[in-house]
Parts: structure tokens; C-alpha cells; sequence
């Protein structure tokens, strides 16, 4: 059975914070195609949309059932599993919604030329006064590189001025070597550079600010004889603080995940350790303090499947557990999240 690989809620003490960690998650699995904030959930068939919904839960006699929605996260897809919109909902009130409109790499060459252009007829333009944009289509003429700009789409925002440019570069094999992103007016934030190995296996991703100073970076492993990947996440001072190792089955369906995170000296502070079902339909989450050798916590969870196997809704319990006891408070909400999911056409020969 086909469906998403790695799509699961990290603890947290809300809803808000929980789902926010779920995209985050989700689009962290895209990284190779062009960066965690551009790309869609992978799953398969190919997304077009996802809604992922924190509902207010409701009690009805012994049971719980979703409410009002808390929290809505939507995105939506081109068919190269791009995104072409991202909004957020909090009780109805909108806090974000952006628009991605990308450009080919020969548009991407005719900006840069229509900035030139525009250089030359300011009498007052020279090399030292270059702006950073500039710049990088001076360096980069040659190379082929593409663009996605992106517009605030709230309520009293410029529908049509761009809040931030984005300018991929490639390598020889057409994935993406570099991002270049810059702000309203036109100033680099960011560099990132993405390192890859044998066989164009994503190794690293590095994000720089403009003085070339690292800000982050994630490094990937992987084992094919046991089926682990992981991604370790350093700070500015390349400091560990956070590691994800992820077990498959041989199918591709996760099973088993570890996230740990970490203080100076690379201390473990805190883990998780999710197991899921072979079907996907449920699992459970042990939550790990500092260095005890017993769980503090237990989520078990269970899930609805669509006919290709993707969750469409979760319902979370959490228990304490005591010297080895497992103990429940009949009376504590559970999480409930809902995911609503279009799909591009099935690949021929596949159905649901």
C-alpha cells in the first residue's frame, strides 16, 4: 500500500505549535527539489492540495469528536510538487497567506537582463553602488538559474510587489546547487548551498547570511542495508541540536522515528520515539526527559486512511506513566488533527 512516508506530529503544548512543526516536517522531505519552504508534501500520488486542520475536540458521553477548527494550514501544488500558495488560519482569523509565482529559467535571465538595463540609464549607477540582486546576475550570467517570487496576500498588502525573490542555481545533474534570497528591496538575507554525494544523495544544506556567516545547517546519512536516515541540525556555531533518525520498511513506509535534542556539549536534554503500524493507521510516542532511561509521557495514536493509504484524520491520547505504569486521564482532550488532500492524476497502471 502507497502513502506518505513521513508525515507526524512532534509533542507540543498546542495546537498551533503542533501543526506548525507537521508542515515543517512534511515539507522537510522535499529539501533536494528546491528548498524546505518551497516544496509540497511528497506523497502518491502527487499533492495538489493539503488542508491540515487542529480541531477544537468534543465530548459526547464517553467519546471525543472533532469540533471547530482551531487551526488550518493550506497549501497548494503545481505539478512539479512545487508551491503555488500557503495560507494559515487561526479560529478563523487569517495570520498568513502568501502566493509563489516562479519563472523559468529564461524568464529568470530576462529579469536580470531588464535590471542591467535599467542600471544603465541611471546616470547615477556604478560597480559601487551595485545593489545585491545586481550582483548576482552579474556573477551568474552564464549560469542557469531559476526564480519563484513571493507576494503577501493578506489584507493591506501590495498584491503585486514581491516580499521575497528567490533565485535557484543548478548544478550539472539540474538540482539545485544554491538559493539566493532577497528581501522588498532587493538586499540579500540568505544564501543556502546544498552539498550532494554518489548518486545526487543530498548531503547537506547550509543557510549563510550575507556576510557568508553560517546561520544553520542540516546534514543527511542514510543506510540502505538497514533502512535509516537521518538529519542532524547544527546552529551558527555548528553546534548539534537536534537529530532525526527515521526507520523504513522495504516498501519505503516508516516505521520507526527518534528525535532527539541537544544542549552545548552535545548532551541529549529530551527524545521522542514513535513506532507506527505496518498498515499507518496508528502507532505510539514515548517522550524521554534529560538522560532518564524511562518515558515520562505516551501518546498512542490512531488514523484514517484514504484508498491510497494517507491519513486523513488523528486522533492522539496522552497518558502518564508512573513507575512503569501507564496511567490515563479520562477527562484530558485528546489531539485531533484532519487533513484534507487533492490529488494529481494517478500514475497509469496505478488506482486507488
Amino acid at each position: 500500500m502507497l502513502r506518505d512516508k513521513r508525515i507526524t506530529i512532534p509533542n507540543t503544548g498546542t495546537a498551533a505549535g503542533a501543526l506548525a512543526l507537521l508542515i515543517t516536517g512534511m515539507l522537510s522531505l522535499a529539501v533536494p527539489a528546491g528548498g524546505a519552504d518551497l516544496a509540497c508534501p511528497r506523497m502518491t500520488p502527487p499533492v495538489r492540495s493539503l488542508s491540515v486542520t487542529g480541531a477544537q475536540p468534543l465530548r459526547r458521553g464517553k467519546s471525543w469528536r472533532a469540533g471547530k477548527p482551531q487551526t488550518v494550514f493550506s497549501t497548494l501544488c503545481d505539478e512539479r510538487g512545487m508551491k503555488t500558495e500557503e495560507s494559515e488560519y487561526s479560529h478563523d482569523s487569517l495570520v498568513r497567506k502568501e502566493r509563489f509565482v516562479w519563472k523559468s529559467i529564461a524568464e529568470a535571465r530576462r529579469i536580470c537582463a531588464a535590471r542591467k538595463s535599467e542600471a544603465k540609464l541611471a546616470t547615477s549607477f556604478s560597480e559601487e553602488n551595485r545593489g545585491p540582486l545586481d550582483e548576482f546576475c552579474r556573477e551568474n550570467k552564464k549560469k542557469d538559474f531559476d526564480a519563484v517570487f513571493v507576494f503577501d496576500m493578506a489584507p493591506g498588502s501590495d498584491p503585486d510587489k514581491p516580499v521575497r525573490r528567490i533565485f535557484r542555481l543548478f548544478n550539472g545533474s539540474g538540482l539545485t546547487a544554491e538559493e539566493h534570497e532577497f528581501g522588498e528591496l532587493a538586499d540579500l538575507e540568505t544564501r543556502t548551498v546544498y552539498e550532494y554525494g554518489p548518486g545526487n544523495a543530498l548531503l547537506s544544506r547550509t543557510d549563510h547570511a550575507p556576510d557568508g556567516s553560517q546561520l544553520r545547517k542540516e546534514v543527511y546519512s542514510s543506510d540502505k542495508a538497514s533502512g535509516y536516515r537521518s538529519v542532524s541540525f547544527f546552529d551558527a556555531n555548528n553546534q548539534l541540536k537536534r537529530r532525526t533518525s527515521s526507520g523504513y520498511g522495504p516498501d519505503g513506509t516508516l516505521l520507526k522515528e527518534t528525535d532527539s535534542s541537544y544542549e552545548t556539549g552535545e548532551r541529549e536534554i529530551g527524545r521522542t520515539e514513535t513506532s507506527y503500524s505496518a498498515k499507518g493507521d496508528g502507532g505510539r510516542e514515548l517522550v524521554y526527559r534529560g538522560d532518564l532511561a524511562r518515558p515520562l509521557e505516551e501518546y498512542r495514536f490512531r488514523r484514517k486512511l484514504d484508498g491510497y493509504g494517507n491519513w486523513t484524520e488523528e486522533i492522539r491520547t496522552k497518558a502518564a506513566i508512573y513507575e512503569g505504569k501507564r496511567i490515563t486521564d479520562p477527562g484530558t482532550a485528546p489531539r485531533i488533527t484532519r487533513r484534507e488532500i487533492g490529488y494529481f492524476p494517478a500514475p497509469s497502471g496505478q488506482s486507488r
